[in-house]
């Protein structure tokens, strides 16, 4: 195949509407426009008449144009269109966001193209800590120290501590942001996360944990940042960054959140309990809770008091393990607590099938107290046939057990356990595949969340549907897939399989738009291979 090389200044929606245009010809059967589909090496060898039956996508289109041109994909052709076309203004705000969205390759690119960029615009230094540059726009315009504005309407401090270019230029970020208080820059500066006010996200917060640039944190702090702003302390905790709450203890922060806490409604310890042991999270937050421990957190201090009013040792009953119970004990945590709704560590043990942590309660108080529907829940979750089978005979309307939201919550850590025992059993009982929680998702969803292979073939084997969208993100569980794979991927999960049994089962396959914004390879190429072989 012959490539032609791309014009000296190529337009990219140009070739979007060319790629379009060669899909228009294909999808009307035109021989000239269906061989040059070719140039795929999945359909190298195919026939004419072959290639007339498959259903050809957008994506296909923009391949065939990239080869031609001699690039391996849609996407390296796109980048290379930029290079070639790319604004100044625009190598500003794709440097200024990859510098603080760790994408520091695309920042590096965007620099490359416009050597002078961090030189010439103001932005580009603060994030790339450029002090002279940035004094030199001081000079000329005072305001700018404090003035919010840049790609992102952000207050100059914050560009500076959210920079990734910490390990290549600490210490040029360190003076930058010593100019900008020297200037009158508030320390102590913020934006909303996802525009609520009562969520502010500091710049402390955003050198702290975002960044992990320890030594402007300490800056921060010595210049009158608040260590408890109700973020860095959790977030700091939750990455068992122990230096940095060693640094934000050191400054006045408290184990258990301060004025931060009574915002949030929980503490750092609850916050970090969240997480479930074993996942991709476990030792990080371990060595956070034995540091918030060590320093005085309140192994019973009650959160969301007005509401559910858990303590910690709640939140790690239903997910932790031995280890992490035994440490909450050793630092003062009553195990017999009840909730708002009367259940104690106990009882969310054994209803969220964490057998051992239920096993060590009971032989460390007695605790024993379960009601009749909450056995039978236990015994679902245990995985114990024989006791389900026995008390559904002897009370077949537990089977209506199914239809409460508290039951269907569960559908999350049966759909994400690796051994299946569990599921399997609450699925003969009556547990509906199809069931939806609060997000709107389904069994599913969560088993496609965390690759679990095994989870997802045993419930599209009883049923489950592969083509419900959520309510909350409106995906399918094969949206959900490519989201974790890229995202949150579980140490263990399978997600192509999960994908390709999911196209096996008939997901629908994501629209052109959709596809565009997936970020998974592997799952992209299962779906464009579906995308192929699907008859129109």
């Amino acid at each position: 195949m012959t490539t032609s090389p791309l014009p000296e200044r190529p337009n990219l929606e140009q070739l979007k509407h060319q790629a379009k245009e060669l899909l228009r010809s294909a999808r009307e059967k035109d021989p000239v426009a269906l061989v040059r589909f070719r140039a795929l090496p999945a359909l190298a060898a195919r026939s004419a008449a072959d290639l007339a039956t498959l259903r050809l996508a957008l994506h296909d289109a923009q391949s065939v144009l990239a080869r031609e041109h001699g690039f391996p994909s849609w996407n390296a052709l796109r980048e290379r269109v930029e290079e070639l076309t790319l604004q100044f203004d625009q190598a500003v705000t794709q440097f200024v966001r990859g510098s603080v969205e760790h994408r520091l390759t695309r920042a590096e690119r965007a620099r490359t193209l416009f050597p002078d960029l961090v030189a010439k615009d103001f932005h580009a230094a603060l994030v790339f800590g450029e002090a002279t540059v940035v004094a030199r726009h001081l000079a000329a315009d005072p305001g700018l120290a404090t003035r919010p504005g840049g790609p992102l309407k952000w207050a100059p401090l914050l560009y500076v501590a959210h920079s990734r270019w910490v390990d290549k230029n600490s210490a040029g970020l360190i003076a930058t942001a010593r100019l900008l208080l020297s200037q009158g820059a508030d320390v102590n500066t913020g934006y909303p996360w996802e525009g609520d006010p009562q969520q502010k996200l500091s710049a402390l917060w955003a050198a702290a944990c975002h960044a992990r640039h320890y030594a402007l944190a300490q800056l921060l702090l010595e210049s009158g940042a608040q260590p408890d702003d109700g973020e860095s302390g959790y977030h700091a905790a939750e990455n068992g960054d122990v230096a940095m709450l060693d640094l934000l203890a050191a400054h006045g922060a408290h184990a258990d959140g301060g004025d931060g806490a009574r915002s949030w409604g929980n503490t750092p310890l609850f916050f970090i309990l969240g997480h479930f042991a074993g996942l991709s999270h476990d030792a990080p937050v371990r060595r956070g809770v034995a540091w918030l421990l060590a320093h005085g957190a309140d192994a019973n201090r009650v959160c969301y008091p007005e509401q559910a009013a858990e303590t910690p040792v709640h939140a790690a009953a239903r997910h932790w393990d031995v280890p992490m119970l035994e440490l909450l004990f050793q630092h003062g945590a009553h195990l017999r607590t009840r909730r708002a709704d009367g259940r104690t560590p106990f009882a969310l043990a054994s209803l969220h099938g964490n057998i051992a942590v239920a096993d060590w309660l009971r032989a460390h108080d007695g605790a024993d107290e379960l009601s009749g529907t909450e056995r039978f829940l236990a015994a679902g979750m245990r995985g114990d046939r024989a006791k389900v089978a026995m008390m559904l005979r002897a009370e077949p309307k537990l089977r209506a057990l199914f239809d409460r939201p508290g039951t269907k919550k569960l559908a999350r850590e049966l759909a994400g356990r690796r051994d299946t025992t569990a599921l399997e059993t609450m699925l003969d009982a009556g547990f509906d595949p199809a069931g939806t929680d609060a997000m709107g998702a389904t069994p599913l969803h969560w088993a496609a969340f965390s690759g679990n292979l095994a989870a997802a073939r045993i419930l599209l084997a009883h049923g489950a549907p592969a083509d419900v969208r959520d309510s909350t993100y409106h995906a399918t569980p094969l949206g959900w897939t490519d989201y974790a794979e890229v995202n949150r991927p579980q140490p263990d999960g399978d997600y192509a399989g999960v994908a390709h049994a999911l196209i096996a089962a008939g997901s629908p396959l994501p629209t052109e738009e959709e596809f565009e914004r997936w970020g998974s390879d592997p799952i992209k190429t299962l779906v464009a291979d579906a995308l192929r072989e699907r008859k129109t």
